[in-house]
């Protein structure tokens, strides 16, 4: 009996130690992974590691404590990276803020009226918008192939400004897209943005698609940021509006940003 316990605790002394190797190689892994790639999202995580969803939010947790990684809703970033002139594929920022972006939308269509001309900017949040819209005989305008290609396929009259195409965002930009702008006058545009910032406005990494997402504003009767909560606070390369020029639809607003141009629906 004496041996049976005796053996038990070592036995179980063995186990937590072997899970705290584990423990450790996988946060390791984690941290390279994410200096190598700058940005990692938690479903690429929890493949390299073959770990659940709950193991990995619980490292990055730690690791952002230890400042090992910088963790964001969605994933990790390097504390090294300077993110102002970085611009995830449209792959990567599809795996963010799921859920967010789905309220985000739904709302935003909902103040799409019957018979408007609206705008809307490449993005995933923007796209979101799709999901939700009931308006009928509107005229859509985008920059993005992928946004226009299913407005067409719900039977929407759509044009595509065309330009220079950028594949990582899927964002027609250039001198050919701006000209297309020209010719429309939107009573709503719909704009994504990669911060949000009280000093520096809403910002974008690619000067390019900052001029775009400008020029159309200036088109729109009313323009809308949709962001989800992660987005305030940071701030890329690139202003293309200030915040008393548009309303922001978010999910979660911090306290210093609360103002009458936010609205917030619950994700």
């Amino acid at each position: 009996m004496i041996f049976v316990v005796l053996f038990s605790k070592r036995l179980y002394s063995l186990c937590k130690g072997f899970h705290t190797m584990l423990k450790e190689a996988r946060q390791n892994a984690i941290a390279a992974f994410v200096r190598e790639r700058s940005f990692a999202t938690l479903h690429e995580l929890m493949q390299l590691t073959n770990s659940s969803e709950s193991t990995i939010r619980a490292d990055l947790v730690e690791m952002d404590k230890d400042g090992r990684i910088l963790r964001l809703r969605g994933g990790a970033q390097s504390p090294n990276f300077d993110s102002s002139s970085f611009e995830m594929t449209v792959t990567d920022k599809s795996r963010l803020a799921v859920g967010a972006k789905r309220k985000i939308g739904a709302f935003a269509a909902s103040l799409i009226q019957n018979r408007s001309i609206v705008y809307i900017d490449a993005g995933t949040t923007t796209a979101a918008i799709l999901d939700s819209l009931s308006a009928k005989d509107v005229v859509f305008v985008t920059n993005s192939t992928s946004i226009g290609r299913r407005l067409t396929e719900l039977g929407y009259e759509t044009y595509l400004t065309g330009g220079k195409m950028k594949l990582s965002t899927d964002a027609y930009v250039g001198s050919y897209a701006l000209d297309s702008l020209s010719r429309f006058h939107f009573d709503l545009g719909f704009f994504g943005a990669n911060g949000v910032d009280l000093n520096e406005g809403v910002t974008t990494p690619e000067y390019e698609e900052s001029i775009m997402k400008k020029s159309a504003i200036a088109r729109c009767k009313k323009a809308y940021i949709l962001a989800d909560s992660s987005k305030f606070g940071l701030v890329s390369a690139c202003r293309f509006a200030e915040l008393d020029k548009v309303e922001i639809i978010t999910d979660k607003t911090p306290e210093e940003y609360r103002r009458s141009t936010i609205k917030e629906v619950k994700a």
